[in-house]
């Protein structure tokens, strides 16, 4: 079809016969055989169509050009201070401040709680007051107690014994306190097991049962004890005493003609505690 518009092949044929097809064409002329378009507006369209329309042709509006503007000089920011820069740092990881908070606080308690801790020396307390009591014993000094009398009356009133070791308790309430000893052989006298294979003996358990508000408690070794190292205890085992339950003590150790004496507080909360060790020879 587009050569037949062009007119460089503008016949067809059907049957042997020549024949056209066009739509908007017609001939140049009857002889021809070329097409040239045909426009018939409709009656309504080229009565309003203004004959002068094609000979007003509007010439194009010439395209401005754009002068090229001059080019501005970028503006220099004001140069921040380390401070600023800090500042700002911080405002964009202000989530490290309380995280960092939390670790120093923890590293601080750390610290402390190691701080804090015993040392060997502190572990070996009973070792170093072990020494203390073997230079006494070396020693010529006699420890003497200003306040016996009390004491030796209620072992008098108790026929308690006295020999080369001595062990005496004394307080002032209803409570049942105990005395305990073990021996170099570690064999342990208290109320349960009174006399020892080595002679040792609890002869006065006072309070167990019929409670006074004097009582007293005393371990001794007729004979000769053996030599070694003894160590005292005391154990809180019952309080009977509907008022008082801290109770004030006194212990007092005779051996190698020295006299010691240890006074204090214990509760039922205290239980079993230690008050002494000593070396006999």
């Amino acid at each position: 079809m587009f050569s037949l518009i062009e007119g460089t092949a503008n016949e067809l044929f059907s049957d042997g016969e020549n024949i056209f097809i066009t739509w908007g064409w017609r001939l140049l002329d009857e002889n021809s055989k070329k097409l040239i378009p045909v426009y018939n507006p409709p009656p309504s369209i080229a009565e309003d169509y203004p004959k002068e329309i094609d000979k007003e042709i509007d010439e194009p509006h010439p395209i401005p050009i754009i002068e090229k503007e001059e080019d501005i000089p970028f503006e220099k920011k004001e140069k921040l201070s380390w401070l600023d820069r800090f500042y700002l740092f911080l405002k964009k990881l202000w989530w490290l401040i309380p995280m960092l908070s939390v670790i120093i606080l923890i590293l601080v308690l750390l610290e402390a709680c190691d701080n804090n801790k015993c040392d060997t020396d502190c572990e070996n307390l009973d070792n170093k007051l072990n020494n203390m009591d073997v230079l006494l014993d070396n020693c010529d000094c006699i420890e003497e107690d200003i306040n016996n009398d009390e004491l030796d009356s209620r072992i008098e009133r108790e026929d308690g014994c006295s020999g080369s070791i001595q062990i005496s308790l004394m307080w002032n309430n209803l409570n049942d306190l105990d005395l305990h000893c073990i021996e170099p052989n570690r064999e342990e006298i208290y109320y349960q097991n009174r006399k020892s294979s080595s002679g040792g003996e609890l002869d006065v358990d006072m309070n167990a049962s019929n409670s006074s508000t004097e009582p007293v408690e005393n371990i001794c070794w007729l004979d000769v004890a053996p030599e070694g190292t003894y160590r005292i205890y005391l154990k809180y085992f019952a309080q009977k005493d509907r008022v008082k339950d801290d109770t004030n003590y006194i212990i007092r150790l005779k051996y190698n003609n020295q006299v010691k004496e240890f006074r204090g507080s214990i509760s039922k909360r205290d239980g079993k505690i230690f008050i002494h060790e000593f070396n006999f020879q």
